[in-house]
């Protein structure tokens, strides 16, 4: 089997987040499953701490005393919903896909999967959007017309320069450093909205399976057009056994998209969301409001007056 690059955004020492590069790791003797069994019992750790902030941050958030009722109501039935539905979809995830399983998973358990995925990236992009609209009613921001604030200048991000210049030096740096992070959210989310939805390929095969599996098809296919759905059946379970289940995700590969290891990655996402939130709450404690530019009617006053 031919080794294929997939892409992970993780932590590092030189920065919040960090795009990485992997490959796959050479087979495991005596063990047919994907991870080896330090990085499952890793897997199954950083779950239960996933659990751990989850309840931490649903309680900072009950506990928070904001000064607009639209960002009380962003911050707990938005953002707090958000994070409630990726806490218990990687849980179960967990529980339909277990990082440590080694047989093909049955397809109903695969598809389950594979909503629930859908459903974290759509969420996480949702929890940046929130986070955006907590940051503009708690602040009082206004639209650079002196208006109350449209949705094209909120959210966080690069593509949002107004909104980026209110925030002070430092949290702007921390949410730059984002930046190959926030891209990879991007494009889960809005293939699952607008194009090729996310998918967890039933198995596998290896380079030296390939013809046998290819001459099972078109025996498969024979079965098909003569109507003899027995051999069908049996055939296609010979073509299975061909296969080899790996916990990659995918949406199309005619774009070039990454091949992704959703478990590792799902854990991160709710981690650095954690993390952006909590950040974004000190920058909300420690704003100052610029005083607004006097308009021309109140400067040719002051002129007036001074005559």
């Amino acid at each position: 089997m031919k080794r294929r690059k997939f892409a992970l955004h993780v932590r590092d020492q030189k920065g919040p987040t960090a795009p990485a590069r992997f490959e796959l790791p050479k087979e495991q003797p005596r063990m047919t499953g994907y991870f080896p069994k330090e990085e499952v019992d890793r897997l199954n750790q950083r779950r239960a701490d996933v659990e751990a902030l989850f309840s931490k941050l649903q309680d900072a958030i009950l506990a928070r005393t904001f000064k607009s009722g639209r960002a009380q109501e962003y911050a707990r039935q938005g953002l707090g919903r958000r994070l409630d539905e990726m806490s218990r979809s990687i849980a179960f995830i967990f529980e339909l896909l277990p990082p440590e399983k080694e047989d093909i998973p049955e397809k109903d358990d695969r598809i389950a999967a594979t909503m629930l995925l859908q459903s974290f990236f759509i969420n996480v992009q949702g929890c940046l959007d929130n986070l955006a609209w907590i940051w503009v009613y708690e602040t009082g921001l206004e639209d650079p017309e002196g208006g109350e604030m449209r949705r094209g200048y909120v959210g966080l991000g690069r593509d949002y320069r107004y909104l980026m210049k209110t925030f002070s030096d430092s949290f702007r740096t921390y949410i730059r450093g984002l930046k190959k992070w926030m891209k990879h959210i991007s494009e889960f989310r809005d293939t699952v909205a607008h194009r090729i939805p996310l998918y967890i390929p039933p198995y596998i095969i290896d380079d030296k399976d390939i013809p046998e599996y290819n001459r099972l098809g078109q025996e498969v296919s024979a079965a098909v057009r003569r109507g003899d759905m027995t051999a069908y059946a049996a055939l296609r379970k010979q073509q299975d056994l061909l296969g080899k289940y790996r916990p990659w995700m995918n949406h199309t590969p005619t774009e070039g998209s990454p091949v992704c290891v959703f478990h590792p990655q799902i854990l991160q996402d709710f981690m650095t969301i954690d993390e952006i939130t909590r950040k974004l709450f000190t920058e909300i404690d420690n704003f100052k409001p610029k005083p607004k530019p006097a308009g021309w009617w109140s400067r040719c006053k002051a002129i007036l007056a001074r005559v």
